[in-house]
């Protein structure tokens, strides 16, 4: 139903904000707090499911190299987060964030203009770790390397290398499973290995907060 009404153009602010709370999301601009227990990377998992966009992550076709892929997309390009001159891009892109969390409380909150202040710092936040992703991506002239985009790895690999992220959580709600074993989920491919180092990393040392994710 949401997807339909966002599909043709309609306002779903409150089938969506219906759907975060079903998830156990609160919303962070509209000054609630990020529950304790919300299991961050399950969350993830069911938005890309229900919606069909990736989070931190997404799954694609690769038509030039094997089968499935996995890799951090962003929706600008790496050169308009990392070089200092594009920052007029990023300033358009935490002003576009801003409007859309602005047309999303206009739906759902009495006074919206209450709720400025935590709505900029909210868009600065989230592109700024736009800014901290595209950083610890690889260069698009590093993607030309197929073979060392081929990392094959097993669910138990992933969660021996990367232990902070939650995959098994994640893929659970991504494929829609009760249960999540080795063969349910097969060989997962891992094309940028320093973005989910850093990811990791930074879980690690607690350095991202639940509310920007």
């Amino acid at each position: 139903m949401i997807n339909k009404k966002l599909e043709f153009g309609q306002d779903a602010s409150e089938d969506i904000y219906k759907y975060l709370q079903d998830l156990n999301v609160n919303v962070p601009f509209f000054n609630q707090t990020i529950k304790d227990d919300l299991d961050i990377f399950a969350a993830l998992g069911a938005i890309q499911r229900t919606f069909g966009f990736g989070t931190l992550w997404r799954s694609f076709v690769n038509v030039d190299y094997k089968n499935i892929s996995r890799n951090p997309k962003l929706p600008m390009t790496r050169d308009l987060y990392v070089l200092p001159h594009f920052v007029g891009f990023q300033n358009m892109r935490t002003d576009k964030i801003n409007n859309a969390m602005l047309a999303f409380s206009m739906e759902l909150a009495d006074d919206p203009s209450e709720l400025e202040g935590l709505m900029r710092e909210a868009a600065d936040e989230v592109v700024d770790f736009e800014i901290q992703i595209a950083k610890a991506s690889w260069p698009k002239r590093e993607m030309s390397k197929h073979t060392e985009q081929y990392n094959p790895h097993t669910l138990g690999s992933l969660e021996r290398i990367y232990p902070n992220i939650g995959w098994r959580s994640y893929f659970r709600k991504l494929l829609g499973l009760k249960n999540l074993d080795e063969g349910a989920l097969g060989t997962v491919i891992v094309t940028q290995p320093s973005y989910f180092a850093w990811l990791n990393s930074m879980l690690a040392a607690h350095r991202i907060e639940k509310r920007i994710l």
